[in-house]
C-alpha cells in the first residue's frame, strides 16, 4: 500500500496555505528527535509529527523533510530518541528547528542513552528506539522505530497551536502535574 498512487482531491483542491491553517488548529506536542551518526556526530530536529503506530509491540513514527540537511543521517542511524518537550523547553524547541552546524555545541543537559543516542534532560518523556524502517510521505519522510526504553516525568508539556507555542492551564492538568 505504501508505493501505490494516493487517489483523492486534485493537488490544486487545497493549497498549502490553506492545509497549513487548518493542520495548525491541531494541538500538538513538541518533540527533539535526537541520533548519533556513523560518524559519532550527533543530530537532533524539533518535530510535532510525533505518533504512537503500536502498542504491541511498541512502535512510534514521526516525519521530516526530505530536503532536511540530517533527513540522510536520521534514515540510516540505527537508533533514534524522542524527547517530548515540557513547557519550559521552548528554547530548546527553537535551538533545534533551526540550522546549526553543531545544534549541541555549548548545550548543558544531555546524557547518553542507548546507542550512544544523545537524551536531553528536562524533557515530559523519552523513548529510545530502533530505527525500523521509512516510507515517502509527500515531501517528508516517514520514520518509524520500535520502542526499546521509556521514561515519563510529572511536568506541564509543550504544546504548539495555531503557529505558536501555548500553555495549557495549570488548573486543567492533572494533579500529578502541578
Amino acid at each position: 500500500m505504501w508505493d501505490e498512487e494516493i487517489v483523492g482531491c486534485p493537488p490544486e483542491a487545497v493549497t498549502a496555505r490553506e492545509l497549513r491553517t487548518a493542520l495548525g488548529k491541531f494541538t500538538s506536542g513538541v518533540c527533539v528527535i535526537t541520533t548519533l551518526s556513523d560518524d559519532g556526530k550527533r543530530e537532533g530536529i524539533t518535530v510535532n509529527s510525533f505518533a504512537s503506530v503500536s502498542l504491541n509491540p511498541a512502535m512510534v513514527l514521526w516525519s521530516i523533510a526530505r530536503g532536511a540537511p540530517s533527513s540522510a543521517t536520521f534514515t540510516t542511524a540505527p537508533r533514534f530518541g524522542v524527547n517530548v518537550l515540557s513547557a519550559r523547553q521552548k528554547d530548546l524547541s527553537t535551538r533545534f528547528s533551526r540550522p546549526a552546524a553543531d545544534k549541541f555545541a555549548g548545550l548543558d543537559g544531555v546524557t547518553t542513552g542507548l546507542g550512544a543516542v544523545p537524551m536531553l534532560d528536562g524533557a515530559v518523556a523519552q523513548f529510545e528506539c530502533r530505527n525500523q524502517f521509512q516510507r515517502y510521505g509527500g515531501d517528508h519522510l516517514i520514520i518509524v522505530g520500535t520502542v526499546d526504553l521509556v521514561r515519563t516525568w510529572d511536568r506541564p508539556p509543550l504544546v504548539f497551536f495555531a503557529g505558536q507555542y501555548a500553555d495549557l492551564d495549570p488548573r486543567h492538568l492533572p494533579q500529578e502535574t502541578r
